[in-house]
């Protein structure tokens, strides 16, 4: 359905265009544009159809009428209240801003920081977990190394480093993972201390601009040596050397023998040499409510309750290590393609084409 998703997006006025990167079909390849481009498009759409949207709103817990969801209590600075409802959609996120949470899933995780969404503090799974929903794959928290943190707690998403040729060592000089496995090898990383370096050459800083900004902003350390570079991010010298010498071999044959990187563009004989501070962060989780194909969220023993259904981050997984390109990448297209299935669900209209829902959606 994400054709026709897309379609009517674009019908109500996102500005939605080709594929300008692998994360990204909006005119910024920054996913946080595209989501400004769809959240802009669907506000003015419900502003039209006369939705009431209110803000600075919780939703505390879930109204229960002889079995069925009738409803939600609300918090706000005006006091406590309930909605009543039909159906009820949750579209609350995931939990990985919730660091007890996150904790309690995998204790091995405690402590580190989020660059997940500050709405992403599993509200919606305690809420469905109270009237009896399933929750599974709460475990499966993704976890990447890909961050660049400074000492005010401002951090850096990193990936196009490790994407156009750096490769990562941990504080002994050596590398131990993939080094554009991203979340893929994140606990491995957290195994050896949740942090390391990532290590390149000139050739990476001439090509992208981010990195040149990055550089910029003074995020790099810098040396005309590799053993220079060593002694000022506390390696040793012949260690971190020993690396870079396998890996130009690596290069040089096209085939990555220890770890399978499957980009080998970066020969390191491009000076100056630069390192970065990378640390682990915890990125998102896959798990959640437990629904059924229609997006209603299921019991314990696989029974749907009437009236609540749940969609996006808030549901629990749908593609296991996969982290497809729906109309963006992961968590922002399966929230849409989702979310859209669950309110045709709710609705009554799973047989209807979308284009024909309109703004009673």
């Amino acid at each position: 359905n994400n054709g026709a998703a897309v379609d009517w997006l674009k019908s109500i006025g996102a500005m939605l265009t080709v594929t300008s990167s692998g994360s990204s079909v909006a005119s910024s390849r920054e996913a946080g544009k595209l989501g400004l481009v769809i959240v802009s498009a669907l506000e003015a759409e419900c502003e039209k159809a006369g939705v009431d949207i209110r803000l600075n709103s919780a939703a505390t817990e879930l109204v229960m009428e002889d079995g069925a969801v009738t409803g939600v209590k609300v918090e706000n600075d005006a006091g406590t209240y309930t909605i009543s409802a039909k159906s009820v959609v949750l579209a609350t996120g995931g939990f990985g801003a919730n660091s007890e949470m996150v904790t309690e899933q995998v204790p091995e995780l405690e402590g580190y920081l989020s660059s997940c969404s500050v709405g992403a503090t599993g509200d919606g799974h305690n809420m469905a977990a109270a009237v009896g929903a399933q929750l599974r794959d709460m475990d499966y928290i993704r976890v990447n190394f890909t961050y660049h943190t400074q000492p005010n707690g401002y951090y850096y998403y990193m990936g196009s480093l490790f994407n156009t040729g750096a490769i990562f060592v941990n504080d002994a000089g050596q590398r131990f993972v993939n080094d554009q496995g991203g979340y893929g090898v994140g606990m491995q990383v957290v195994e050896q201390g949740g942090s390391g370096w990532a290590i390149f050459d000139n050739s990476i800083v001439s090509s992208m601009q981010d990195v040149r900004e990055y550089m910029e902003l003074g995020l790099f350390e810098q040396a005309d040596t590799i053993e220079e570079l060593a002694e000022k991010i506390g390696v040793d010298p012949a260690a971190l050397q020993e690396t870079i010498t396998t890996y130009q071999g690596y290069v040089a044959n096209g085939v990555d023998e220890e770890f399978g990187r499957a980009m080998l563009n970066m020969t390191f004989d491009e000076a100056p040499y630069y390192a970065c501070r990378m640390t682990c962060r915890v990125q998102g989780t896959f798990g959640g409510i437990a629904t059924d194909t229609d997006t209603r969220v299921l019991t314990e023993d696989g029974q749907a309750i009437p009236g609540l259904y749940a969609g996006g981050d808030a549901s629990g997984s749908y593609y296991g290590d996969d982290y497809p390109l729906f109309i963006t990448g992961g968590s922002l297209g399966r929230a849409f393609a989702f979310g859209v299935l669950a309110v045709r669900s709710a609705l009554g209209k799973l047989d209807e084409p979308l284009d024909g829902l309109g703004a009673s959606a």
